[in-house]
């Protein structure tokens, strides 16, 4: 076991990993966890969303490790991706963000797409409001 001042008690970091989750994405989230997971469980009726659930956490990083060190293995990890032979048929493996930095590059020339509703709303509270609103299309 080690300290942690931060947290100021003492934390096993024995356990298994997998099972951390449990109690904030399982439990807590109203989701189906461990053995209600399993193909045999028999779904109620007029199931909708039960046993869906999300979490979402924030860790604060230097509670765990230093941020530096944290830094330098996210940096070598992305490199191993980024290293990474294309499985065939794709352009190789995607780490978080890079979906969203090609959008934004694409974005940032050609503008962003918006859905004929939208532009008729938006037109309509263009002209109630005088607020010019240009189309390019």
């Amino acid at each position: 076991m080690d300290f942690n001042p931060r947290l100021s008690r003492r934390m096993d970091y024995s356990n298994n990993r997998r099972k951390a989750h449990a109690l904030p994405s399982g439990v807590l989230a109203t989701s189906s966890f461990g053995s209600s997971t399993n193909s045999t469980s028999e779904i109620p009726q007029r199931s909708v969303g039960k046993g869906i659930g999300h979490f979402f956490g924030a860790l604060e990083i230097d509670g765990f490790i230093d941020k530096d060190e944290f830094k330098k293995q996210i940096d070598d990890w992305i490199q191993v991706f980024r290293n990474t032979k294309p499985a065939p048929g794709t352009n190789g493996p995607l780490i978080p963000g890079d979906p969203e930095r090609e959008a934004e590059a694409i974005r940032s020339k050609e503008g962003i797409p918006l859905l004929k509703p939208v532009v008729d709303d938006l037109l309509d509270i263009s002209k109630k409001t005088g607020i010019p609103f240009a189309v390019n299309r």
